[in-house]
């Protein structure tokens, strides 16, 4: 199941096992435990789903190749006792394009159950038979293996594609789907709320029947929808929103030969962490702890200039997307903004971080 940053707390503690086509494979801290758990209770057990699970990174595998050949980052795939999550970036995907990713995982799934098919029928196998001898137990290792992956990656294609939920592939071609019609986010939107109800009326089935595990994988259905509800949301409003409804006048502006004992003057009385140093036409952002860097001895003779660090200059039209990318690969907490008229003001990354969590709310 591709999936985006939204999940990022259950993909969090996860360890990198090898890379394929520059894309990490990761065992997620659960994974581990419940392998470790099940090799000292069920040997046995454990080894088919160890086999299982190569399976399941192959299914994901197959999402993000399909994903990269249509300029889609993705970062890594990890594994959890419940199945495979590729983290892919946040960018809004055409609906083919996210049919045709969503489709590669299943398809994978079903081109194995083909070729144990085929083998059986060019080897005459009894294939029938080894299918009748599993359910009761009487049956080789070998043949049991074979059955088993058979079920198993029949499984996981019908189970991800024919379940219209998030953050199953079925889900995802719900959404594009349903994109064809109306707008991406109003298509989330609907996907998750039959995620949710789907996810609703398997919890009952599972609790009627005392399905433990389904009951499990109908938590990260629900989770998984809401999830990426919220990421479109987000994305949508980085892309729309242009940072002029966040400025501000209410920031402290210096000279590039002003020393830091003056910046700190002002940082001390206007209750601020951080300000903005012009030098003729660069700007840098000088913040409170590169100054404590200095030594206190030199604060009078130390230009601000030589210790603060350069800034990307956005304009009043410029987008949150934009803004945020610049805030994430410098690491300051204000940017200059250059208004429509020449004048100047300021877009702290703490006014544009409240307004995403106020959309995401």
């Amino acid at each position: 199941m591709p999936t985006r940053p939204s999940m990022v707390l259950l993909v969090s503690m996860s360890y990198k096992i090898l890379s394929i086509k520059g894309i990490d494979i990761e065992l997620h801290l659960f994974f581990i435990i419940f392998i470790l758990s099940l090799l000292i209770l069920d040997p046995l057990t454990s080894f088919f789903l160890i086999i299982i699970f190569v399976f399941v990174a192959l299914h994901e595998l197959s999402h993000s190749l399909v994903a990269m050949r249509n300029g889609i980052k993705v970062k890594k795939i990890v594994l959890l006792p419940i199945g495979g999550v590729a983290m892919i970036d946040n960018v809004e995907m055409k609906p083919l394009s996210e049919i045709k990713m969503a489709l590669a995982g299943p398809l994978f799934n079903f081109l194995v159950v083909y070729l144990l098919l085929f083998l059986a029928y060019i080897f005459q196998l009894p294939l029938v038979e080894w299918i009748k001898a599993f359910s009761s137990g009487n049956i080789s290792l070998l043949q049991m293996l074979y059955v088993y992956v058979l079920y198993a990656n029949l499984i996981l294609g019908a189970f991800n594609l024919f379940v219209p939920a998030f953050p199953l592939d079925g889900g995802r071609i719900l959404r594009a789907v349903l994109a064809l019609k109306m707008d991406y986010l109003k298509a989330t939107d609907y996907a998750r709320k039959i995620s949710l109800i789907i996810a609703a009326i398997m919890f009952v089935l599972a609790f009627h029947f005392g399905d433990l595990w389904i009951m499990i994988i109908t938590f990260f259905i629900a989770l998984g929808a809401v999830g990426e509800y919220e990421a479109t949301l987000i994305q949508h409003s980085l892309k729309s929103r242009k940072v002029s409804e966040l400025l501000t006048s209410d920031f402290i502006l210096l000279k590039a030969s002003d020393p830091v004992a003056t910046a700190l003057y002002y940082m001390i009385m206007r209750d601020k962490k951080s300000c903005l140093v012009r030098y003729y036409n660069r700007f840098f952002v000088l913040e409170i702890k590169d100054v404590l860097r200095v030594p206190r001895s030199r604060w009078l003779s130390t230009a601000v200039v030589n210790v603060a660090k350069p800034a990307f200059i956005l304009y009043e039209k410029s987008s949150f997307e934009e803004s945020l990318r610049h805030f994430k690969k410098t690491g300051l907490s204000m940017l200059p903004v250059l208004r429509d008229d020449g004048s100047l003001s300021a877009l702290y990354f703490s006014d544009l971080q409240s307004s995403l969590e106020k959309v995401k709310g």
